[in-house]
């Protein structure tokens, strides 16, 4: 059973948390550990709690940091970072305290463990150059040492953390890429749609091509896509298409079962995606080889439309993408609507990308 923070009644949250700020100056590790679990398992963010809460809570983690072990460092980091703790706006001392007790228990972590670890260093915003190259070996080999043991979930926000925290793969050794290579393989057909996409999100932007994949595990990402695609969200769309397509993959190189399905995926999540998810879509759609005009007029209107809504909001990149999309995939002016093309004229003056930039 698990109760959400909103099914408690108002009086029973105040005691709650008057209990809990109370007695956090008492607390041991694993109840430091317990309580950020519980809170963030039922919904609350930090920002939620008071902060003389949040103080208690932060002082209780830096005194009992030296003794965490590997389950109640990694249950920490992942309920603060899911609670939306800043890493960064953290006292300098209690950050040094969280990570040393990470280093400490490197060597213990299961494969939940080094996974949710990773994970949650990963988005609390720490890069690898921060952690110094002994701390990063120790964790490269701890993931070696469980690689063997991930489960679909565990490999892909591996891969994911690994990636964005900044490592690209051919600094990896080699007999680490294999065995996570080999946990993919294991793994891929058990993907659900987050897991494919994170893990050729990752693939991609750690730098592997397509060709450089063993055609058996090729096969198994294609038929994972396949497996998952009707339930992609608009981020899992947009990162699934910009992997395949800066990796180096082509429609040719696809079932036509799976090309319909791609872009059916595309066509039913286009109206909610943001500026990032349709320029990158667009790009990875002329680097798959797609012509405008091989596209139904249904799936234009709404691409088009999905540009409309977010031009105004474009960065430079993402001008600059769709603009070169635009180019690639031969649409004319006189297909892309007017009032489209004074919106991207506009962004491309603002970034001071030529004018012409897309034929006009």
């Amino acid at each position: 059973m698990r109760i959400k923070w909103n099914e408690i009644e108002e009086n029973l949250q105040e005691k709650l948390f008057k209990s809990a700020e109370h007695n956090a100056d008492q607390f041991n590790s694993q109840n430091v550990a317990n309580t950020l679990l519980a809170f963030n398992q039922m919904g609350l963010k930090w920002v939620t709690l008071a902060t003389s809460l949040q103080e208690k809570l932060l002082g209780a983690a830096n005194q009992n940091a030296t003794g965490f072990n590997s389950q109640e460092i990694a249950n920490t980091l992942l309920a603060m970072n899911q609670m939306g703790v800043k890493w960064d706006l953290l006292d300098h001392n209690v950050r040094k305290q969280l990570l040393d007790a990470v280093d400490r228990n490197s060597v213990y972590f299961n494969s939940q463990g080094i996974a949710n670890t990773l994970l949650a260093i990963d988005q609390l915003g720490i890069k690898w150059v921060e952690l110094g190259d002994n701390f990063t070996n120790k964790l490269l080999n701890t993931v070696h040492r469980c690689s063997v043991s991930f489960n679909p979930q565990g490999i892909a926000n591996t891969l994911l953390a690994i990636d964005q925290m900044g490592m690209s793969w051919t600094e990896l050794k080699g007999d680490l890429q294999y065995e996570l290579l080999e946990a993919i393989n294991r793994n891929a057909l058990e993907f659900n749609a987050q897991n494919i996409a994170n893990t050729l999100l990752a693939l991609d932007q750690m730098g592997i091509l397509w060709s450089n994949i063993d055609y058996h595990l090729r096969q198994k990402l294609l038929t994972s896509i396949d497996q998952n695609i009707i339930q992609f969200n608009p981020q899992n769309v947009a990162n699934t298409l910009s992997a395949l397509g800066q990796m180096g993959i082509m429609w040719g190189n696809v079932s036509p079962e799976l090309h319909r399905k791609l872009l059916d995926a595309i066509y039913e999540n286009v109206k909610s995606f943001n500026p990032t998810n349709i320029s990158c879509t667009l790009q990875a759609l002329s680097q798959l080889g797609t012509k405008w005009k091989d596209l139904n007029q249904k799936l234009q209107r709404r691409l088009q439309d999905a540009v409309d809504l977010n031009a105004t909001k474009f960065s430079s990149a993402e001008t600059s993408k769709t603009l070169l999309a635009f180019r690639q995939m031969e649409i004319t002016c006189e297909e892309l609507k007017s009032d489209i093309q004074e919106k991207l004229k506009e962004v491309a003056n603002r970034y001071s990308i030529p004018s012409d930039y897309f034929g006009s």
